[in-house]
């Protein structure tokens, strides 16, 4: 997953508020004109970890399986502009976006 992230990491870029706006397609303009990003988080299944600890924190209940989370965003127009660092299963979706740098790049658009 980390040479997934090194390898993708050129083609992940946060647009600025006016050009989004500029580009936003049609279909967003009438409806989520002030959408600046689409989020979700995807998780992928894994082999159980030998180590004790790192079992514990990537063991999901809901899923019954050792799994990795990682929070996506996408602009309207469909490209990639945010991807979190991969976290155990355990942690909830709202904490994904507390923990990651998110909302701090929705705050800088904002002021």
């Amino acid at each position: 997953l980390k040479m997934a992230a090194v390898k993708t990491a050129f083609s992940i870029y946060w647009p600025d508020r006016e050009r989004l706006r500029e580009t936003m397609p049609m279909c967003f303009r009438r409806f989520f004109r002030k959408c600046c990003v689409i989020i979700d988080h995807t998780e992928i299944q894994m082999k159980h970890p030998s180590d004790l600890l790192a079992r514990t924190s990537v063991w999901s209940n809901d899923k019954h399986h050792s799994i990795v989370k990682i929070l996506i965003g996408i602009t309207p127009q469909g490209t990639i502009s945010f991807e979190s660092d991969c976290v155990g299963g355990r942690i909830s979706g709202k904490e994904i976006v507390e923990s990651s740098a998110l909302l701090d790049h929705l705050l800088a658009d904002v002021t």
